[in-house]
């Protein structure tokens, strides 16, 4: 069973890749917090966790939700992770969670997608979105193969202070700057309500005719990237919006 998280397009393309080679049970997991489906899975094949890394760790409601799920069936989990550089040491924790369950850890595996972090960054451009894309091809083929062969994914060399960057700098960014308040909604909104259909935890409401958001963000930007008209910022920043779905790619396949 594939269980993937996806905010603006590519872990969940990850699962889709990888289920034309094992042809197994897809779930999304944005579907599951959104609508606080049941967290027990049953699958006679390997579970394949797939979701993005938000300051050097999977998104802690994505850990929490592992942690507390009941898996039957197969004892058997990987990990894959959709990323823009680095990962820091997060496959430590998912390893650390995957043992307390008493699961068989498969390994952890990174695969570098363009990013979608543009709060802080210009959104990438097509051609360079569909570069990067064409070399984690390869990559993303491979773990399939893996998995359909039950093998172990080869450890992940360890980067320079990840360590660091998961504990500290992690826990900083959950603290302190993962919040609601800095989003903006410009006069410019049409009230089309996508932020409201995508955001996985309720987190956006229309009230008296506007956009509103409460306080359970867990930053994943799905409001920003699929607005329409880019009317959403974050501290004012425009740099632009990134979806999947939007570079209309093509694998070679198609």
């Amino acid at each position: 069973m594939i269980l993937y998280f996806s905010s603006s397009g590519n872990s969940e393309f990850i699962a889709n890749c990888i289920n034309k080679t094992l042809n197994d049970e897809v779930v999304s997991l944005n579907e599951v917090i959104k609508f606080n489906k049941t967290l027990v899975f049953d699958s006679t094949s390997p579970y394949i966790i797939i979701a993005p890394i938000y300051a050097w760790r999977y998104p802690l409601i994505i850990e929490e939700l592992i942690k507390k799920a009941k898996f039957h069936g197969n004892n058997k989990i990987y990990f894959i992770a959709s990323m823009g550089q680095n990962s820091g040491d997060a496959q430590r924790y998912l390893k650390e969670i995957a043992l307390n369950k008493k699961m068989e850890y498969m390994g952890y595996s990174k695969v570098i997608m363009p990013s979608n972090y543009v709060v802080s960054e210009k959104a990438i451009i097509k051609n360079e979105a569909i570069k990067i894309i064409n070399n984690a091809l390869p990559i993303i083929n491979n773990l399939a193969l893996l998995i359909k062969n039950n093998q172990k994914f080869d450890k992940p060399k360890k980067e320079h202070f990840g360590k660091m960057y998961s504990s500290f700098i992690n826990y900083g960014f959950n603290k302190y700057f993962k919040s609601s308040k800095n989003f903006k909604v410009s006069d410019s909104c049409i009230k089309c309500k996508k932020c409201i259909e995508v955001c996985p935890l309720n987190n956006v409401s229309l009230v008296n005719n506007k956009i509103t958001f409460s306080s359970k963000c867990m930053f994943c930007l799905s409001c920003i990237n699929h607005c329409p008209i880019n009317a959403i910022t974050y501290n004012n920043k425009k740099n632009g919006t990134y979806l999947f779905d939007n570079l209309n790619f093509k694998t070679d396949k198609e």
